[in-house]
């Protein structure tokens, strides 16, 4: 992640400096710019998501046009009217590592006390009785394949008129297809946890309320 993160900086930082033609410190302020608001985009769309009055404004393509009108807005401003950008170059920069160390700590509290999405999941589970006559038999290789944050097939026909192409791929080569299956919870962590342990889990509803907030 780190490589491809430093990679889409230095692909911005050339756009800016070798094609608008901008001075280092300006392209070096933008680039900045656009991987903070990439990088904590999701962390503002929480925070937004609980302003109840001002919901709209976690909306996706509300917060790109935000981060599109910020950015233009910067461009033309640094561009015409020269602005010399070395202490908000040094500002930007430091407010990008408290960032950084503030996500750290965070997901590391996080993971310590087991409030984890994860862990909270794990522990809504109970054993299940395997039957040892079967253990020594030749099991099968077993292929689960899930959609992630995917609309069955009959769903995407009628509100989309898309068909995707990978379930008669699937049925071809003797894959079972649950075209029309829905998840047993909206979030992945919950819904993959229930479907491996072959039960719904105990306790999940307060965690699935749209004011809760999950990690």
């Amino acid at each position: 992640m780190f490589l491809i993160y430093s990679s889409i900086s230095f692909f911005l930082f050339t756009c800016f400096n070798k094609i608008l033609k901008l001075s280092v410190s300006h392209s070096f302020f933008l680039t900045t710019l656009l991987i903070i608001c990439f990088l904590f985009f999701g962390v503002l769309q929480d925070l937004l998501f609980h302003l109840k009055k001002y919901r709209f404004l976690s909306n996706s393509l509300f917060l790109f046009f935000l981060i599109f009108m910020t950015t233009v807005s910067a461009l033309y401003i640094i561009k015409k009217k020269k602005y010399n950008t070395s202490v908000v170059n040094r500002f930007m920069t430091l407010l990008f590592l408290l960032l950084i160390c503030y996500e750290v700590i965070s997901f590391g509290i996080t993971m310590i006390s087991g409030k984890s999405i994860y862990a909270i999941a794990r522990r809504m589970t109970s054993p299940i009785a395997i039957n040892k006559k079967n253990t020594d038999l030749v099991r099968p290789d077993i292929y689960h394949i899930i959609f992630d944050s995917y609309a069955n097939r009959p769903e995407l026909k009628e509100f989309w008129g898309y068909d995707n192409e990978i379930y008669p791929f699937l049925a071809s080569k003797g894959f079972y297809t649950a075209d029309s299956a829905l998840s047993n919870y909206k979030y992945t962590p919950f819904s993959i946890s229930s479907i491996f342990s072959f039960q719904y889990l105990k306790g999940a509803g307060p965690y699935l309320s749209h004011t809760y907030l999950i990690f």
